[in-house]
């Protein structure tokens, strides 16, 4: 709440302007308080009226996030939103879902072939690289081979047979020739007696939502869109460059210089910027931004983050951010209006009693 206490102050500028004006001008002998109604309407009724609806605007607009599924930590926040030209998406577990799993199978004996016509071939690489996983990978990688493969694995399927799980380098170490894969994630090559037996595709998969995400950033006035990719950066690149986005950033395994980064890129980008991210780097990087989204704890976040950042998506649904954007533009949109209503209510008061209408 702290940190956007100036937005929500700025939006009672106007009738507070007006109220303090007309005591001056009451002070001053220039509207007579002895005109009830004139004094009245000018010092009170008008201000309180604009005060109460920049209130309920507010209430509103807050309340409808919370519907959405996202908690604003204060009003202040959707100021703050409304001016935000830039932001950036953490990809790690936050565009993505945080869990691996197995993302494709394809055996060799099934390479240009139909999926219908591979399922059984790939299923039996799937078993056997689950079996040789037990032995040969670490915990992740056994329990994402496990989970697609359904069951614990037999150790039967290697019974007299040499199999060997791991990646390109490995294979060429071992003299086994393999047809590279063009997928993104971790790639685990398979070989059996010497011979290449196919490849498993292990990732973190984007969220069902990611692209509909970035076309509501797009959509509330948002113009530069940027992801911020660690270990993950051929994903990160694959995902931007699908969906159009304006750059990826680049930091190593460690936050250290994720505050330089987007300090960099919010220099050229220029404007209010937004950070989106579940992960603990949000409490560095968040102090680049002017508005800090986390993901809930059902959609992932950290308690870390969660603490940190100014607005959560309860829910773990990336078009909160946007939306969040777009109803904060409404709303201080909105609110301008009143506060210039407002002041043309109060001049307008201001000539009738001049004229001596009230």
């Amino acid at each position: 709440m702290q940190r956007h206490t100036h937005h929500l102050l700025t939006y009672y500028l106007p009738p507070a302007g007006s109220a303090a004006a007309a005591v001056l001008l009451a002070a001053l002998g220039v509207v007579k308080t002895r005109s009830i109604p004139g004094a009245a309407a000018l010092t009170i009724l008008i201000p309180a009226a604009a005060a109460a609806g920049i209130f309920v605007v507010l209430l509103r607009s807050v309340k409808a996030l919370s519907d959405a599924g996202v908690y604003l930590k204060g009003a202040g926040t959707l100021g703050a939103a409304a001016g935000v030209r830039g932001v950036v998406l953490d990809y790690e577990r936050t565009v993505t879902t945080g869990r691996k799993r197995v993302l494709k199978v394809l055996s060799a004996s099934a390479v240009g072939k139909k999926r219908y016509a591979a399922g059984e071939a790939n299923d039996a690489l799937l078993e056997l690289a689950a079996a040789a996983a037990e032995k040969q990978a670490d915990e992740e990688t056994r329990a994402c081979l496990r989970s697609a493969w359904g069951t614990a694995p037999d150790p039967q399927v290697l019974q007299g047979h040499n199999v060997l799980l791991g990646d390109a380098e490995m294979m060429r170490g071992s003299g086994i020739a393999i047809i590279p894969a063009r997928e993104t994630g971790e790639i685990l090559y398979v070989s059996c007696d010497g011979a290449f037996s196919g490849y498993i595709v292990i990732g973190d998969p984007v969220r069902a939502e990611a692209q509909e995400a970035v076309q509501e950033l797009r959509d509330a006035g948002v113009q530069e869109i940027a992801l911020l990719a660690g270990e993950e950066q051929a994903g990160a690149e694959a995902f931007a460059q699908k969906q159009g986005l304006d750059e990826v950033l680049s930091v190593g395994s460690g936050a250290g210089n994720i505050r330089e980064v987007l300090r960099d890129w919010r220099r050229r980008c220029g404007g209010g910027a937004a950070f989106v991210s579940c992960r603990d780097v949000l409490a560095d990087g968040g102090r680049e931004a002017d508005v800090t989204f986390a993901m809930g704890r059902k959609g992932g976040g950290t308690r870390d983050a969660v603490r940190k950042a100014d607005a959560v998506l309860r829910t773990g649904d990336l078009r909160g951010a946007g939306l969040t954007i777009a109803e904060g533009a409404s709303a201080v949109g909105t609110i301008r209006k009143i506060g210039l209503i407002c002041v043309i209510a109060e001049l307008s008061v201001l000539i009738l009693r001049f004229v001596g209408v009230i």
